[in-house]
């Protein structure tokens, strides 16, 4: 039974961490999903600003000319420093394209959103590309308060994947391996919960048995008593007056070891210091000889006694 408990103790601690460990492994990936992106979007943006400062324009005549020739990857210069491009693209101000490098675009600038996940499949870009998955920035170019086109430019989000993958590998082993020392450690609290409640269970195992024990010697007293004043009646009444004395004496003790009894349940078997008196042993056993001598007369026992004449004080709850 304890066991059981144990068991289904040890299972709903494991359920209920395990969600939590769960709901707080997917928080954290979420989150290194977002980091991952803004470092990517910060070099991102560093990139197309860097290229959005050699961009020239110049006004002729009324006439606004703009020139791309020491633009990275558009203009004579077709490398850009450290990171890999996979396209580059101007847009004048109305949107309409101007030049590009990389990835045919539409002759239509679509969208001006800053920033954008997009996935492109292999038949765009021929059997080259073996990513699929990029992030794209649109920044509009300014100059003297007046914009003056958009440059786009998109890099692929491989590097980000590898990065993510490894995380979820490192979660997917380590979440099992922590739910694992959950179970088991919710096992161990299990134990620990349940041993109050197994020194409980034992204590009124030990209290059941103790009661019947002693209450079984009184309840044979007054059964004794009663049968005798029933087989051997007496004409003046003097032995069934005694017997029911008797009786009525055993009947007060049982009262007594009752509440002695529920004293000790309520105490976990300990009696505390202010129940313990000073007892006179002599006394004591001299009167429960007397009380167990006639019943030991009923069933032809001759019950002796043999006790000091000096007090043998003790302390104790009588």
């Amino acid at each position: 039974m304890f066991n059981r408990s144990r068991r289904n103790l040890a299972h709903w601690f494991t359920l209920s961490m395990g969600s939590i460990l769960f709901i707080f492994a997917g928080i954290i990936y979420y989150q290194k999903v977002n980091d991952e992106l803004e470092a990517l979007d910060r070099l991102l943006y560093k990139k197309a600003k860097i290229m959005a400062a050699s961009v020239r324009y110049e006004s002729v005549q009324g006439r606004s000319q703009v020139g791309l020739d020491n633009v990275p990857l558009l203009g004579n210069n077709p490398r850009l420093l450290e990171s890999e491009i996979l396209y580059a693209r101007w847009y004048n101000s109305t949107g309409q394209l101007v030049q590009f490098y990389g990835i045919p675009p539409s002759v239509k600038l679509m969208d001006t959103d800053e920033f954008f996940t997009m996935k492109i499949t292999s038949n765009q870009i021929g059997e080259k590309l073996s990513v699929e998955w990029l992030r794209q920035v649109t920044l509009p170019v300014q100059r003297q308060g007046v914009a003056i086109g958009y440059l786009q430019i998109a890099t692929p989000i491989t590097p980000v994947q590898e990065k993510l993958g490894e995380f979820l590998l490192v979660l997917s082993i380590s979440v099992p391996v922590a739910l694992g020392v959950i179970s088991f450690t919710g096992l161990i609290l299990g134990g620990i919960a349940m041993k109050p409640i197994r020194q409980a269970y034992e204590q009124l195992q030990r209290f059941t048995s103790n009661a019947s024990h002693e209450l079984r010697t009184p309840l044979a007293a007054i059964l004794s008593n009663a049968q005798a004043g029933l087989l051997f009646p007496d004409e003046d009444g003097t032995e069934q007056r005694y017997r029911l004395e008797q009786i009525v004496d055993i009947t007060k003790s049982i009262a007594t070891l009752v509440n002695n009894l529920l004293v000790l349940a309520r105490h976990a078997g300990r009696l505390t210091p202010e129940s313990l008196t000073e007892v006179d042993l002599t006394k004591l056993m001299q009167e429960l000889w007397e009380f167990y001598a006639p019943q030991a007369a009923t069933k032809d026992l001759t019950l002796k006694s043999d006790l000091p004449q000096q007090q043998v004080i003790i302390l104790a709850e009588p």
